[in-house]
């Protein structure tokens, strides 16, 4: 895949990478002054008004002269540029500000992962290389301090695709790892620095039959776990999946996951079938030194393999202790269901767990292994069974590990089941067990666990404690997956607390380690809640590209919850692009296959969907049953239920049902920290059921809600404001209304037909014919009234 960086006066900027260099040098820079560069880049034909630069890096409709200008000064300094010679970024008086200087455009290749070549078995691996500045990984949001009071709930983003899905990796990580050994090391910032004693296991090559191909990964986690159990740091079996999945390197290859993984020293296995048994043969490689080879000959490939281990355990720890003795029967068992489960081939592991012999069935560690089958199955509700029961047996003080895996499984479920409130204590519980085990890789996962938890309730502050916790153990121990799963897990919490051009970044960032990982579900996830930000943003032509993207990662994601979630983000894009017909052809596909009693969340956003889609047909009967049932199954409290509610009141007073409108419009939240969101969509109820000033009133109360709301809730309530006031003949304050929301009629219909219905109500002939054209090409299946495509009879005669 091919990106574009931009090159001006010795710097070049990459978005995607959202690295600056200056003579090669990385730069470090805010996350908010970073997206200024690249949005002026991006439009450097024209200049960019102040409110649109605004909504583009914050999100928001307004943010303090103060702040703004201060961003712009940290922007200017990292180009070279200041307030008087204004060699980049020119201010434009009493609008905004324009890119100037000269830039080319240079495409950059990505590197693709290696398709199976060759790998030479004692190939050394070269040294790093000098590590850049250090660019912060989540910094604060400058405009973060500025509204205390803006406690997002998960409502407000589709966290069920994002918080939901890390919590998946959570469960992951707790039931497939034993105990790891601690960090050695200091943590370092930057993602090519590597870790000292850190150690890559890679996957194994296997020559032999395709039956033993189970060995490739099952070898590999055998001995990355007998390496943990000793105390070493190991990078995860996961993220070494994600790094090499085909399983043949050559020295270059070997080269780049050195740095991907931050390893120090890489094992590469080899392991080949002959007439008299088996040779397992590992190759370490330490830097530039000379490659290290061990080889062991047996009839058994897990003997031959488990002795090749203690001798390289022996080379790289000449102190670490035998480990104790343990039956083989159940080790070969976790090593192959360990394969099948890190190549998410689940229906293989459950089969060879219900093959196996009942007495290995009982053993807590297969138990484990089963319930975390079941978990990635979708059967949330035996594996739970599974867990509660083991969780009755293994007790804090004989079995602290198993106890604090099993916790992790049960908190991921709870995060699952959207139960945020019962996940916490879990993890809590989790954490308290597993500081004194030696297992750093779990530690870093109960407590992203336990943030998310946090995150769904709202609790930012607690959560981002918690994501910095776990960045700091899994940079330790060189855990990139882990890392993307945090990065996804605090964007989808940026975007609850309203910073969309910050959350962006990070889901990004986010998105592009999963994709080079190849990791679907995280993927989805990422790309998921990008198109919900997307939309709040009121970018639909960008919402609709990322929900392109989705198509081929949906198709590679087994869980059918998971794919649920991601297929319906996809609908909205197709939606809010005006293509109602595959939209609604999608919505019925994933209702048909939903549960409603487990996924009352997900069929509610479906009916919210659909009670959208009415309105913009003037269908009030269907807009209003849709909007009931949205209702009745969103969260409480949240955006969308707030949304659903004004819907039916809206409907009902369409229908000229006033009575039932003003028991369906109840008054809005007063509560201090209640979404700006949901107290906007409140007064807009009771402004659709009331006249005259109190209508007046209403809408004014809605405005101010919505001004510090997503942009897609100030748009709605400017659309309902403005059509009264043009109603009431206010054309004077109808125009100053509109013009809250032009800066989104190139890319957003509704808000392109306001100022279609504006500029008729105006009489402003030739305004009026280029806002129909551009509404037009907006539509796509959704239809201008009649009225508005008549000219107008002119201009009003003044009173």
């Amino acid at each position: 895949m091919t990106r574009f960086s931009y090159r001006f006066n010795q710097y070049e900027l990459d978005p995607a990478a959202r690295e600056l260099r200056h003579r090669g040098r990385l730069l470090a820079s805010s996350p908010t002054a970073f997206d200024c560069l690249v949005y002026l880049l991006e439009h450097r034909e024209r200049a960019v008004g102040r409110d649109e630069l605004v909504a583009a890096v914050w999100g928001q409709a307004s943010v303090s002269d103060n702040l703004l200008g201060k961003t712009l000064l940290k922007a200017r300094r990292l180009v070279g540029d200041n307030g008087e010679n204004q060699d980049c970024i020119r201010t434009v008086p009493r609008f905004g500000y324009r890119w100037v200087a000269e830039v080319t455009c240079a495409p950059i290749a990505d590197a693709p992962l290696p398709e199976a070549p060759q790998h030479a078995a004692a190939a050394p691996v070269p040294a790093p290389e000098p590590p850049p500045v250090p660019l912060a990984p989540a910094q604060v949001p400058e405009a973060a301090p500025a509204r205390p009071a803006r406690r997002r709930r998960r409502g407000a983003i589709l966290a069920l695709a994002g918080l939901v899905i890390a919590a998946a990796g959570v469960a992951a990580v707790a039931w497939l790892r034993p105990a790891a050994g601690p960090a050695t090391g200091a943590t370092q910032a930057a993602a090519e620095v590597p870790i000292a004693g850190l150690i890559a296991v890679l996957p194994a090559e296997v020559l032999a039959d395709d039956a033993w191909a189970w060995l490739r990964l099952g070898l590999m986690d055998l001995t990355a776990n007998r390496l943990r159990s000793a105390g070493l740091a190991v990078v995860p079996s996961e993220t070494m999946v994600a790094l090499n999945p085909y399983g043949r390197l050559d020295a270059n290859d070997l080269s780049a996951i050195g740095r991907a993984s931050r390893a120090e020293r890489l094992v590469l296995t080899t392991v080949r079938q002959t007439a008299q048994g088996w040779r397992v043969v590992f190759s370490l490689a330490e830097g530039g030194a000379k490659p290290r080879e061990i080889q062991i000959h047996g009839a058994d490939v897990i003997e031959a393999s488990q002795q090749a281990t203690e001798r390289l355990l022996a080379a790289l720890d000449p102190a670490a202790v035998a480990p104790p003795p343990e039956g083989r029967s159940l080790t070969e068992l976790l090593q192959r269901t360990e394969a099948a489960v890190l190549s998410e081939d689940f229906g293989r592991a459950r089969a060879w767990i219900e093959a196996a012999p009942e007495a290995l069935r009982r053993t807590p560690e297969l138990r484990l292994r089963a319930a975390l089958v079941d978990y990635r199955l979708g059967r949330h509700d035996e594996a739970s069974a599974v867990l509660q029961a083991l969780l009755a047996e293994l007790t804090p003080d004989r079995s602290p590990l198993l106890r604090g895996r099993a916790l992790m499984g049960l908190g991921a479920i709870a995060v699952r089941r959207n139960q945020a409130v019962e996940a916490e204590p879990v993890f809590s519980e989790a954490l308290r067990l597993l500081p004194d085990q030696g297992d750093p890789v779990n530690l870093g996962y109960a407590y992203l666990g336990r943030g998310i938890g946090r995150a769904m309730r709202g609790h930012a502050a607690e959560a981002t404690e918690d994501f910095s916790r776990a960045r700091v153990v899994l940079e330790a121990t060189g855990d990139s997956l882990g890392l993307a799963r945090i990065d996804m897990s605090e964007g989808v919490m940026t975007a609850a607390g309203g910073a969309y051009g910050n959350a962006q970044s990070l889901l990004e960032r986010s998105a592009e380690r999963f994709e080079r990982l190849d990791v679907p579900s995280e993927l989805g996830a990422a790309l998921g809640n990008q198109i919900e930000v997307r939309l709040l943003l009121l970018q639909p032509v960008a919402a609709q590209a990322i929900g392109d993207r989705l198509v081929d990662v949906i198709g590679k994601v087994e869980n059918p919850f998971e794919r649920r979630l991601l297929e319906s983000r996809r609908a909205a894009a197709l939606a809010a692009a005006g293509r109602f017909e595959q939209a609604e052809q999608l919505q019925a596909d994933i209702e048909h296959a939903l549960d409603p009693a487990r996924e009352g969340e997900l069929l509610g956003r479906l009916r919210l969907a659909q009670a959208e889609a009415a309105r913009l047909r003037g269908q009030w009967e269907s807009q209003l049953a849709a909007a009931q049932q949205a209702a009745a199954r969103l969260e409480a409290g949240s955006r969308d239920q707030a949304r659903a509610r004004w819907l039916v009141v809206h409907g009902l007073v369409r229908l000229g049902r006033p009575a039932e409108a003003a028991t369906a419009g109840q008054a809005p939240p007063a509560a201090a920290g209640t979404l700006p969101g949901v107290v906007a969509y409140g007064w807009l109820a009771q402004a659709e059921q009331r006249s005259g000033e109190a209508a007046r009133e209403a809408y004014e109360h809605a405005l101010a809600a919505g001004r510090d709301a997503a942009p897609q809730d100030l748009a709605a309530v400017v659309d309902g404001y403005a059509r009264w006031l043009i109603a009431q003949g206010e054309l004077e304050g109808a125009a100053a209304l509109v013009g809250q929301v032009a800066r989104w009629a190139e890319q957003d219909f509704e808000c392109a037909l306001l100022q279609v219905r504006l500029y008729h109500a105006l009489g402003q002939t030739a305004a009026w014919r280029a806002a129909l054209a551009r509404a037009r090409a907006l539509a796509g299946s959704r239809a201008v009234p009649d009225e508005l495509r008549q000219p107008p009879l002119g201009p009003p005669l003044a009173s």
